[in-house]
């Protein structure tokens, strides 16, 4: 009869101990599945899933459009001013409408201000694509649709944001936020690039149309979203709804520190890099339009991989634990950027600028919305939005200026400077209060 237990046999006087028989170790391709299945885990929702999609088709035509109009103006100027003020134009809306949007979020169906908040912007890229087709374009019609534009966002932006906690459950909302950086910036590697050739090859006016049938696929994503009924509630006053947000906030010192950080990133950063590229691009680099769509291509790229290194790291580490190394890359990025003559490095740089900026805002905006209650997501997120959005028209007016006074690289070898010394600064403060 067998032993249960067998000793180890003598070999010329030698124990030799039988092999122990262990489950193998999971293979690479298994680890890989794994991690892509938990990155991406809130795609099983349909609802998420279709404006998901939705959004990113419709993030393309916007990029498109971003880097048409940029350089539609550096054509028409070749100023920095002018660009400056177009980008202004575009976004002061945001700062004076933030917080009344964010007051209408809260009270009405977040799908249909979402819903209008888009229609509108693709009926006046339909315009603006009609002017520079027929070449009556001017800088004047630029500026009044880019402003109009600005107001349907300052609604469409906050309502967004918080639109995304009706369609996946708290538990899963992190990942469900930084899955819409995802499509955001993986819009932005494709939207650039697509610009340089169709502006290169067909004109300029077929970026502004592409733009606005590229709306067609939110809004349509939209429609087929079921969400429950909502019950519109009755006003209090905005302006006292607004305070009750401020309010709120006056107990969440931790998201204090996270809004002005988003602040810095906001004006010294993507303003920044929006206003003064066309001009780095053409003067600094010399390249033309497919040149320009590489770089905010790269620019894009990197985002994407920064949205998909913070949905991967959602629950693991952090978010101070991730801002301690991404807002102070973000500013050593751009002063290496504003020192470089070369495509290429630029090219490089601006790969890991998009990285760094976008795991900076990512992780912003899945922390503070992870702390918020629900009947006050709508007004936290407008505040998010108007110190991101809000504030950055006077850091492009600021670039815009600052370029043409002492020059383009050193302005965003400033804006890289202020972004590292005062991001620290935040940060170092937000864990001693804390």
């Amino acid at each position: 009869m067998r032993e249960e237990n067998k000793q180890p046999e003598k070999n010329n006087g030698i124990f030799v101990a039988e092999a122990e028989v262990t489950a193998p170790e999971p293979t690479i391709i298994a680890k890989t599945s794994r991690a892509i299945k938990s990155t991406f885990h809130s795609l099983k929702y349909e609802s998420f899933r279709l404006l998901w999609a939705g959004g990113w088709f419709s993030n393309v035509g916007s990029w498109i459009q971003n880097v048409a109009i940029g350089w539609l103006v550096y054509e028409l100027t070749k100023s920095s001013v002018s660009l400056g003020i177009v980008n202004f134009s575009s976004t002061i809306p945001v700062f004076f409408l933030s917080f009344y949007a964010g007051a209408i979020t809260d009270r009405f169906s977040k799908k249909w201000i979402v819903f209008w908040g888009n229609f509108f912007p693709m009926i006046f890229a339909f315009i603006l694509g009609f002017l520079v087709a027929t070449k009556n374009v001017n800088i004047e019609s630029i500026v009044l649709l880019s402003f109009a534009s600005g107001i349907a966002m300052a609604f469409a932006f906050p309502a967004w944001q918080s639109f995304i906690s009706e369609v996946v459950p708290r538990k899963d909302l992190m990942n469900a936020i930084a899955l819409n950086s995802v499509q955001f910036h993986a819009s932005r590697l494709i939207g650039p690039a697509l610009a340089g050739i169709l502006v290169s090859e067909l004109g300029l006016d077929w970026a502004f149309f592409i733009n606005g049938l590229s709306f067609l696929a939110v809004l349509g994503a939209l429609l087929a979203i079921k969400v429950h009924s909502f019950e519109i509630k009755k006003s209090r006053g905005w302006v006292k709804e607004v305070l009750e947000g401020f309010a709120y906030l006056r107990e969440k010192k931790q998201i204090i520190f996270y809004l002005l950080i988003v602040s810095l990133i906001g004006v010294f950063g993507i303003s920044y890099l929006g206003t003064l590229m066309p001009i780095f691009a053409g003067n600094i680099l010399k390249v033309k339009a497919k040149g320009f769509g590489s770089l905010m291509a790269s620019n894009g790229f990197g985002g994407l991989v920064g949205a998909l290194f913070v949905a991967w790291i959602a629950g693991r580490l952090k978010p101070v634990e991730v801002l301690r190394f991404s807002v102070p890359l973000s500013g050593i990025s751009l002063i290496f950027l504003g020192f470089s003559r070369s495509f290429m490095l630029s090219f490089l740089i601006l790969f890991f600028a998009g990285a760094f900026f976008l795991a900076s805002n990512s992780t912003l905006n899945t922390a503070i919305q992870n702390t918020v209650e629900h009947h006050f997501r709508g007004r936290v997120m407008s505040i998010f939005v108007w110190m991101f959005m809000g504030l950055s028209p006077f850091g492009a007016l600021l670039a815009g200026f600052l370029g043409k006074v002492i020059g383009v690289q050193f302005t965003i070898v400033l804006g890289g400077a202020i972004i590292l010394i005062l991001g620290l600064w935040f940060l170092i403060l937000s864990e001693q209060v804390l």
